[in-house]
């Protein structure tokens, strides 16, 4: 995510080769949690700006304010949940939420608190990771709970999981970078399917062009 006064927010960067812009002092990096598809240490590490992991608080930049809220994570083989961070960043008008690997069933009062009026939310709805399955439709709940005016699926959504949350809400398609304003948000909540699967999915699921 880029501020308008240049600030990039990156979060999650597990392959840095991606990146179109080398970070500066100026800008921040957000970590979810620390499995190897959302962090890359060595990166994490030499990263010249701020920087945050699994720590609850607040960060504050020329025009943007973060603010990291801990939840529960992603199951394993283990049984237990890993630690998980909730980002909430404000920027540009508009207020984005980033879930990572979260696995809940419901947001706790700290965290509803922490997530009024999110704009645009980026979550993982079905998937194999975080107990986020069509079955349960743990994902679409919390989804419900706070209302978002735009959902960017994450991990490896199902063709079916994309076909119900298209019934449920209605979705755009986009496989180019996002480029958005407060006033190009939809009054209700809406899919946005981004990414190398957009085009497919588009003509799959009827999917309109953002």
């Amino acid at each position: 995510m880029v501020s308008p006064l240049g600030i990039h927010v990156m979060i999650d960067v597990c392959n840095p080769s991606k990146l179109t812009n080398l970070p500066t002092a100026d800008d921040v990096l957000l970590s979810t949690h620390t499995h190897s598809d959302h962090y890359n240490a060595s990166f994490a590490q030499k990263f010249p700006g701020q920087t945050m992991l699994l720590t609850a608080g607040e960060l504050g930049l020329p025009d943007v304010a973060i603010k990291a809220v801990l939840s529960s994570g992603a199951v394993y083989s283990q049984q237990v949940p890993d630690a998980n961070t909730i980002y909430i960043v404000d920027m540009g008008g508009l207020r984005v939420a980033h879930f990572g690997d979260i696995a809940q069933k419901e947001f706790t009062p700290e965290q509803m608190e922490a997530l009024q009026n999110v704009d645009i939310a980026i979550m993982a709805l079905d998937s194999p990771y975080g107990d986020m399955t069509l079955e349960n439709k743990n994902g679409f709940n919390l989804m419900d709970q706070i209302k978002p005016k735009l959902i960017i699926p994450t991990h490896h959504v199902s063709p079916e999981g994309i076909e119900y949350a298209v019934e449920k809400w209605g979705g755009y398609a986009l496989n180019s970078p996002l480029h958005i304003t407060s006033a190009d948000l939809p009054t209700e909540t809406k899919l946005l399917v981004m990414g190398f699967m957009a085009d497919a999915y588009k003509s799959l699921y009827s999917l309109q062009e953002w």
